[in-house]
């Protein structure tokens, strides 16, 4: 009977030891840590008719760590031809800038700016 409680004892002195090695190798993600997001920005910029381009200000960013997404466009015409390309033109600013330099028809484009650690 004392064997039998020896080993007991020592598959639990084992599980033990197995969980407190296991916690020692846990990675922690501190608000530092690289891919971590630090903050996310949404708006949207309307070009009018006859505007070839209009901004955006948003809170300052560092561009190295961030990324910029279209979250899709509206065009008053329904046509291709004025749909807006985006860019982070500084670390405050979103440009969104017609491909035709100027069209006949309103457009408003939906922007994402994420920045990471």
């Amino acid at each position: 009977m004392a064997n039998r409680d020896m080993l007991s004892l020592s598959a639990i002195a084992r599980a033990v030891w197995n969980m407190v090695a296991i916690a020692s190798r846990t990675v922690r993600l501190d608000t530092a840590s690289p891919g971590v997001i630090k903050l996310i920005q949404r708006g949207t910029i309307t070009i009018g008719v006859g505007v070839a381009s209009n901004t955006a200000t948003i809170t300052a960013v560092v561009t190295a760590n961030s990324v910029l997404a279209n979250l899709g466009s509206y065009i008053s015409g329904g046509t291709t031809d004025n749909a807006p390309i985006l860019s982070l033109t500084n670390s405050t600013t979103v440009t969104a800038t017609r491909w035709n330099n100027g069209g006949a028809d309103v457009c408003t484009v939906g922007y994402q700016v994420v920045e990471y650690y």
